[in-house]
């Protein structure tokens, strides 16, 4: 072989191995360049570009008056966070709390934005929206150049909503319950405050407030809201519970005298002592000076039977329905593992344990005319635009007392105020009423009641003849001092006298004064007896009294009258005279006109006729069934329809 011919071979081997690495070469580029190019192209774009979840705005939370109490950051500024922790993956937003400690425990606290606590907990479906997300793109120094439209979704932002709470009040209790618990040395102090006829709740507080936005840092003890969450045996607030079954069921009337026993009652083997030996006293006096005696009688009296049937009626062994968690429900066992003993005992307010939302929301139906109401702690809740959403109306649960007898058992609760065990409470804006309590806890050592470590409270209503506000304050042993009267009842009059006072707060509080506050309401009239006269001798009587009427029917003499005399009602509303041509028709019921009354009016009316209410909607009667002028019969009713519905809107307890 020449060298010719050598060097021609080796170049034909080269060539031939260069054109084999071309072609691999070209057939690994077509591979990745034609066949995977959308793997390689998917690489390279995870590579530069990150997926970022986006949390939702959490909705607000804001008072009954519009003020911001929680927020979280807008989207502009989420947007910007975004841009500054890409390499995180997802941004946490942290909650915004406008007045810090105020009212958190019924706020309550989030965690990685969903809701621990309070209404940060119950109302979290509606608060937290829902998440979206966006693919941003960097380059190699991780610097944002790019937000890409594709693969993103849009957030949905939280729902707002709107308390019953009012911070300037919920402000005022607050630094009321920091001044007791100083000045007291107590362990700790609780309180709401309440529209008795709405069911809202203005303040619900605690002295262990934390600041929501640090929650970790506070323990659960101070977290804990325990107007809820603390039960407790009541002691002598729950006397005026007592009073009005004993008043309703006929048992005991205004007046009536009471054996004190020198202070000390044997029953059933067992000795009830006073604080201080008494003789006789009347049914008020026993009140005022709160005697365990004589209210033992009293429960005696009442029976196992029906004691029970009022406890329950009163709503107390039932949680209230309040939407916030960790509410209790209170002891009430079944009446037939009582002792004898024990309705005496409940009388004042031993042998069973309660809430103090459970306390007051019963005492409303003392103040609003004998009706239980569902406490309730929000208004709406609206959408991103406003919109209301849902909407939490008042509800009555049921009627416990005639208006009658809560009418009688204010009356009697201003004299603790006056001359009773509550003689402290300064108040001078207009009248107030209410019950002093002191409840020896028991020593968990000896299993005894403790003489030492008491529960000092006080539930209160202004004004007497027609509540506006209900109040209570619980001071837990206090230091010195120890009874309700003493600590709490002037507690409950300072939170009366700043609402009354502040600028920013109309509660009606304002419009009474001295002059017209007393025992007798300007507001409520007492009928004469109408009945068998004729209709000229009716006339005069009428207008004598100042009092309006209204005939029905063309006799010559009135037969029956409504209401019936003797009954207290709200000005205007007239007396309805029943007529015929003869004296004969005594026995005859005519359903009173209720049209154009407001509905608490119609109700009253109502009642005092012995005619059932039933309602629906609020505010102006504009319809009713029978109608006005219908005799009426055997047991009668009456439904009474006003200008708004009232839809029962309330969430259940896991909602």
């Amino acid at each position: 072989m020449t060298l010719d011919q050598g060097v021609s071979r080796r170049l034909k081997s080269t060539q031939i191995l260069l054109c084999i690495y071309a072609v691999v070469v070209l057939s690994y580029l077509f591979n990745m360049q034609i066949v995977r190019s959308d793997e390689f192209s998917a690489i390279i774009q995870n590579q530069t570009s990150a997926r970022i979840v986006l949390e939702p705005r959490r909705g607000r939370v804001l008072d009954r008056n519009g003020r911001v109490l929680a927020k979280s950051l807008d989207r502009n500024v989420r947007v910007r966070i975004a841009e500054e922790a890409i390499d995180q993956g997802e941004i946490y937003v942290n909650r915004i709390y406008n007045y810090a400690n105020l009212a958190s425990p019924v706020i309550g606290w989030t965690g990685r934005d969903k809701g621990w606590g309070g209404v940060e907990y119950s109302f979290n479906h509606y608060l937290s929206g829902e998440s979206g997300y966006s693919r941003y793109r960097y380059d190699g120094q991780r610097r944002l150049f790019q937000i890409l439209g594709e693969d993103s979704m849009p957030t949905i932002d939280g729902m707002d909503v709107r308390l019953t709470l009012d911070t300037e009040i919920q402000a005022i209790v607050e630094d009321v319950l920091a001044q007791v618990c100083t000045t007291y040395e107590a362990k700790r102090a609780f309180a709401v405050v309440m529209e008795p006829h709405s069911g809202d709740v203005l303040a619900m507080a605690s002295d262990n407030g934390f600041n929501p936005g640090y929650w970790w840092m506070f323990s659960g003890e101070d977290r804990r809201n325990l107007p809820i969450s603390v039960s407790y045996e009541p002691g002598s607030t729950f006397k005026t519970l007592t009073l009005a079954a004993a008043l309703e069921e006929g048992l005991y009337a205004p007046g009536d005298s009471l054996d004190g026993r020198q202070g000390v009652f044997e029953i059933y083997g067992e000795v009830i002592r006073d604080h201080r030996p008494f003789d006789t006293l009347s049914l008020e006096e026993a009140f005022w000076y709160s005697s365990n005696v004589c209210f033992a009688q009293i429960g005696d009296s009442l029976g196992r039977e029906r004691m029970y049937q009022y406890l329950t009626d009163f709503g107390f062994g039932s949680r209230t329905g309040i939407v916030l968690p960790g509410e209790e429900r209170g002891v009430v066992r079944p009446y037939n593992t009582w002792s004898g003993r024990t309705p005496a005992t409940i009388s004042f307010g031993h042998e069973f344990s309660a809430t103090l939302l459970q306390l007051v929301t019963a005492t409303n139906a003392i103040a609003n005319g004998g009706y239980l109401v569902r406490p309730r702690i929000f208004h709406t809740i609206n959408d991103q635009n406003g919109e209301v959403v849902r909407t939490a109306d008042t509800t009555v649960l049921r009627q416990v007392i005639s208006p009658q007898t809560a009418y009688e058992v204010r009356q009697i609760l201003e004299g603790v105020v006056t001359h009773g065990t509550a003689r402290r409470a300064t108040y001078d804006v207009t009248t107030m009423g209410g019950k002093t309590g002191t409840s020896e806890k028991i020593d968990p050592e000896t299993g005894l009641y403790s003489t030492d470590k008491v529960l000092s409270s006080f539930v209160g209503m202004t004004p007497v003849d027609e509540p506006r506000l209900v109040a209570a304050v619980v001071v837990d042993e206090p230091k010195d001092a120890k009874g309700g009267g003493a600590v709490a009842a002037p507690a409950v009059a300072d939170i009366f006298t700043r609402i009354a006072h502040s600028p920013n707060l109309d509660y009606g509080l304002r419009d009474w004064d001295d002059a017209t506050a007393s025992v007798a309401p300007r507001s409520v009239r007492t009928y004469p007896d109408l009945q068998d006269k004729t209709r000229s001798e009716a006339v005069s009587a009428c207008l004598e009294k100042e009092i309006s009427f209204e005939f029905v029917g063309n006799g010559e003499f009135v037969v029956n009258q409504t209401p019936k005399a003797g009954s207290r009602i709200i000005d205007n509303s007239p007396v309805l005279l029943f007529t015929s041509t003869s004296l004969e028709d005594t026995d005859i019921q005519v359903m009173p006109n209720c049209v154009g009354r407001s509905m608490k009016d119609a109700i009253n009316t109502l009642s005092l006729e012995g005619i059932t209410p039933y309602f629906s909607g609020r505010g102006t009667v504009v319809a009713q069934s029978p109608t006005a002028g219908e005799v009426i019969q055997g047991a009668p009713v009456c439904t009474l329809f006003g200008e708004k519905e009232y839809e029962d809107r309330y969430f259940s307890e896991n909602e």
